[in-house]
């Protein structure tokens, strides 16, 4: 019996000659790449040959019940393909489509697929359909064989496609031991669920801040304590729901003034002038605030018109310097009063800095020294023991006399439970005010601590030779 085989779901609609029942064909056309699908309706086995690379790969097709007659023709019926495209030109990719996706969006970001992987003889390596749980990864970005970066990106979303895709575009010479033998050239059926073309632009790249520019800006971007006109529309990113939206576009803000909540003030520091950008902000960063709901994500379209930087040290002289320290230091006070002491430490900081290579000028070291020890206090009032310790280290470098920093000092050597070097600083400081009221008190309360730890390891000997 003759059989005529038709291809024309795999590339150049190439018909074969004409081949008898049950033979092992091995074909050599350089033109054509065979698909490997493996098909099974009746049981005709025949092996062809990858044209690519000239290696021997066994295909396994069937014969249909459409007879035309002496002739039988073959047809691929496990999947209806409608369409075949070779990506890439030169037969390295092939990708078959199934299943039409919607829109003309193409993917970029991060891509959620679902994927069966198998090698040409029709063996599964890999499904995340068998593990009921899709997979993504960041599109382009080397994450993943070249084939699925390549294959990928040329998907719309809901499309399903059966990508073949050479060895030099998969796992090459080496394989993936032990499921992926070397040289494979690998099939994979991939369905494009969704995905997500915000870049992250987290401080930890953890994804709690992802973003994408509408339109982009020039120049340079916002500083912290920058003031900027900003329009801003705040929404709940489970169902939509807007939180906040500017009602005077013109209207201008003080970054790190409590207006808006900080994550929102650091994406804003990320846009240039004229930029237009969305932003998904997570619940972790935002934390407590008037303006979003605890534990809720939220989508920010934010379009930055202008800003005002604050000066920069450098481009001031010293009495300007000193007078930007001292507005600093007086922002930071009140929010030191309304409690906010973590944005009162970072006014405390920034107004030290105007100040701090000004060695020569009593105004600026007084300046400096009184921001230090305020910084400080921020510090040791949120229990940060650490940064109290540098910043009243800080403010003894600009002045070896001043009481407060050596105080402070001793309290966050205190809080980090180095007690001996505590109680150094501490009698520093009352040889230099042997009456300070807080330094006295503190001496007792480190006196005490030791002695109650002397007891308690003394007990602890005690109880050790009774029991022996």
């Amino acid at each position: 019996v003759c059989v005529c085989v038709c291809v024309s779901a795999w590339r150049k609609d190439v018909v074969p000659s004409a081949v008898q029942l049950g033979d092992d064909i091995w074909w050599f056309e350089t033109e054509l790449l065979m698909t490997g699908k493996s098909i099974f309706t009746h049981s005709l086995s025949l092996a062809l040959v990858h044209s690519a690379s000239f290696s021997l790969v066994p295909l396994q097709i069937a014969l249909s019940c459409d007879s035309i007659g002496s002739h039988t023709h073959i047809t691929m019926s496990e999947q209806e393909i409608l369409r075949t495209e070779d990506i890439c030109g030169d037969g390295t990719l092939i990708k078959e489509v199934v299943v039409e996706g919607t829109g003309d969006e193409l993917p970029s970001g991060k891509v959620t697929v679902h994927y069966t992987g198998t090698l040409l003889d029709g063996s599964k390596f890999d499904s995340s359909r068998d593990r009921g749980q899709p997979f993504e990864f960041d599109l382009g970005q080397g994450r993943v064989i070249r084939g699925w970066d390549e294959g990928v990106a040329t998907m719309k979303k809901g499309e399903r496609a059966i990508f073949t895709i050479c060895a030099d575009k998969a796992y090459g010479a080496m394989g993936s031991p032990p499921k992926i033998p070397p040289n494979s050239t690998l099939k994979f059926d991939v369905e494009l669920i969704s995905w997500n073309d915000m870049i992250d632009v987290s401080a930890g790249s953890d994804r709690t801040m992802m973003r994408k520019i509408i339109k982009h800006g020039q120049g340079g971007a916002p500083r912290a304590l920058a003031k900027v006109t900003v329009a801003l529309k705040v929404k709940r990113e489970s169902n939509g729901e807007v939180l906040y939206a500017t009602t005077d576009a013109t209207e201008e803000i003080e970054l790190d003034s409590g207006v808006l909540p900080q994550a929102i003030d650091q994406a804003i520091m990320k846009m240039q002038k004229g930029e237009e950008s969305k932003f998904l902000l997570s619940s972790k960063i935002l934390g407590v605030n008037t303006m979003t709901p605890t534990g809720a994500d939220v989508v920010v379209v934010a379009t930055l018109t202008d800003f005002v930087n604050p000066p920069l040290a450098r481009d001031l002289n010293a009495e300007q310097c000193v007078q930007q320290a001292l507005d600093g230091k007086a922002r930071g006070a009140e929010f030191f009063k309304q409690g906010d002491f973590a944005r009162a430490q970072r006014r405390f900081e920034a107004a030290a800095k105007y100040v701090s290579s000004m060695t020569e000028s009593a105004d600026a070291t007084a300046a400096l020294v009184a921001c230090n020890n305020n910084a400080a206090q921020c510090s040791l009032n949120q229990k940060d023991y650490a940064k109290a310790l540098e910043f009243a280290e800080s403010a003894i470098a600009a002045d070896a006399t001043s009481v407060k920093a050596r105080f402070r000092r001793a309290t966050a050597l205190n809080g980090l439970g180095d007690k001996t070097e505590a109680l150094k600083e501490v009698d520093a400081a009352l040889a230099i005010e042997a009456d300070n009221k807080g330094c006295l008190s503190l001496k007792k309360k480190i006196n005490a601590a030791i002695a109650a730890e002397k007891s308690r390891e003394k007990n602890l000997l005690k109880a050790m030779f009774k029991a022996v």
